[in-house]
């Protein structure tokens, strides 16, 4: 039976209510959740790792407001249902020394919520940004808004958001605080491999100028295959691994993320690539970067290559284990999933393919003899697994056809 209404304005109010919720929930899909809560207790602040980054998770967030909540569900795991500007969350953390901190979050929002901007208030800085749509409130993507400069001592956290055009602000899994490190003099005696090199781009300027000639030299011809990253994209033999295929080979060792980013322009995008083949991330975790940063750098690089080629598919190859840096195989990892979780928002145009399990035995254990003597590079058992896993993937992108 439906319910009576004393006064027409009363029954205008209700059907009002009715219908904004009800766009909410057909735009979020979401449930209608309870009254937000506050937490009983003072939580505790948030402190560094071994490494001096500080991970401020959702589930630990101080709200204020109305509609703002975590919700606990297993695939959501985030601050969600903030469809009301005005709620916010903070946290509190004790920093042990002053530093600069690189302020990193991992959010999502659905198709038609973008736009919002949000003040991210840490020490006395101010960061802005518009939240851009991932795909879905639960497609997480690593944003890195960069540094701010923070005292020793208890500190806050606040994220305000200022607008919201769309349904909702976005969702917030959690946010990182990572110590950006004083740049350092160069190693006196770089790695024959090339991934002990000075830091800045203009140390890469001699082998990108040869790579360069030798793409002139060569000229490949439009809509092939671009390999590129570090060392162990320059150390694989290409052309005996994928006979009759057009791949081009535009490594360069001991380079990050960024380094690729950058050069991009000058030696992948102007071979006009169907596909790019992707490895890097390896070097930038033994150089100290988490795995939010790692993630939002592989980010960045997926949104220059789509801006100049926005046909172009890539597929990312994780940052693989290795006996020499075993240690930050759970950093590695991470970083793996959430560009995993980034490439599955975007399956028209990346895709992630895990070559990086199969070098493990079933119990999770490297293998020796598939790497070099250093115990980091593959070794020719070790590209024999790559190169048997990943042919008929690229088969099947230049047939145009199934992934």
């Amino acid at each position: 039976m439906l319910p009576l209404f004393r006064t027409p304005s009363a029954l205008l109010s209700v059907s009002v209510s009715l219908l904004c919720l009800g766009l909410y929930t057909q735009a979020e899909e979401k449930p209608a959740p309870a009254a937000a809560t506050s937490p009983a207790a003072p939580r505790p602040p948030a402190v560094p790792d071994a490494q001096g980054v500080v991970l401020l998770h959702s589930s630990t967030a101080e709200v204020s407001g109305t509609m703002l909540r975590y919700e606990p569900q297993p695939h959501k795991n985030t601050l969600g249902y903030w469809t009301k500007p005005e709620d916010k969350a903070s946290w509190e953390f004790e920093l042990p020394a002053a530093g600069k901190y690189r302020v990193t979050l991992l959010q999502g929002c659905g198709n038609g919520s973008g736009g919002s901007v949000v003040h991210v208030l840490a020490g006395k800085d101010t960061l802005a940004f518009t939240v851009k749509e991932t795909g879905g409130f639960q497609a997480f993507v690593p944003l890195d808004l960069g540094p701010v400069d923070l005292p020793a001592g208890r500190q806050r956290l606040v994220v305000a958001p200022q607008s919201k055009p769309g349904p909702a602000v976005m969702d917030l899994r959690q946010i990182t605080l990572t110590p950006v490190k004083e740049e350092s003099a160069p190693a006196a005696t770089p790695a024959a491999t090339g991934d002990a090199k000075p830091s800045g781009f203009e140390k890469w300027e001699d082998e990108i100028s040869k790579i360069e000639a030798r793409q002139k030299e060569h000229p490949a011809a439009r809509g092939g295959i671009v390999f590129t990253g570090s060392s162990s994209i320059r150390l694989w033999k290409l052309d005996e691994a994928f006979p009759g295929l057009p791949v081009v080979n535009s490594g360069f060792g001991g380079s990050v993320i960024a380094d690729s980013t950058h050069f991009a322009p000058r030696i992948v995008f102007p071979l006009k690539p169907r596909l790019i083949v992707f490895y890097a991330g390896d070097n930038d975790s033994s150089n100290g970067l988490s795995a939010p940063r790692i993630a939002s750098d592989f980010t960045a690089f997926a949104e220059s290559v789509h801006t100049a080629l926005p046909e172009c598919r890539i597929l990312y190859i994780p940052i693989k284990p290795s006996i020499a840096r075993a240690k930050l195989w759970p950093l590695q990892s991470e970083a793996n999933r959430l560009i995993r979780d980034f490439c599955v928002t975007r399956p028209a145009t990346l895709e992630y393919i895990d070559l990086a399990t199969p070098l493990l035995t079933p119990d999770g254990k490297t293998q020796p003899e598939l790497y070099q003597k250093d115990g980091l590079h593959l070794g020719p058992a070790g590209y024999a697994i790559w190169n048997r896993l990943l042919r008929p993937k690229l088969d099947a992108a230049l047939a145009g056809g199934a992934k």
